[in-house]
Parts: C-alpha cells; structure tokens; sequence
C-alpha cells in the first residue's frame, strides 16, 4: 500500500465525508495534523463545525 509524504499532504486537499465523528473525524484530523486542506462534509453540521475547527487548530 502506497503511503504519502508531508509534502505531498501540504500540496493537497482531502474531501472526508462522515467528518463530524469516528474515523472520518479522525481522518480529517490527520490530514490537518499534516497540513493537508480539508472539506468536510457530515449531516451533522454541529458536529462537523466543531471537526473544521478541530482541523483548523490542527494545521489544515
């Protein structure tokens, strides 16, 4: 299984969907944790605020 670098993260965007808890909260967050761009989507718009918040603060 292929991997990505830091820099290939910083030079791209992910799209989570399910973003606003679970492993799709925790995806988001790890792309931001590596400075990648993220958009997040979740029929829990609460939930995903607090998660772009959480990514934001992260680095992403």
């Amino acid at each position: 299984m292929a991997s990505l670098t830091d820099e290939q993260l910083l030079t791209n965007a992910g799209r989570v969907s399910g973003a606003a808890s679970g492993i799709g909260r925790a995806t988001a967050l790890l792309f931001g944790k590596y400075g990648a761009k993220v958009v997040i989507g979740d029929i829990d718009i609460s939930g995903a605020a607090t998660a772009a918040e959480e990514v934001i603060h992260a680095g992403g």
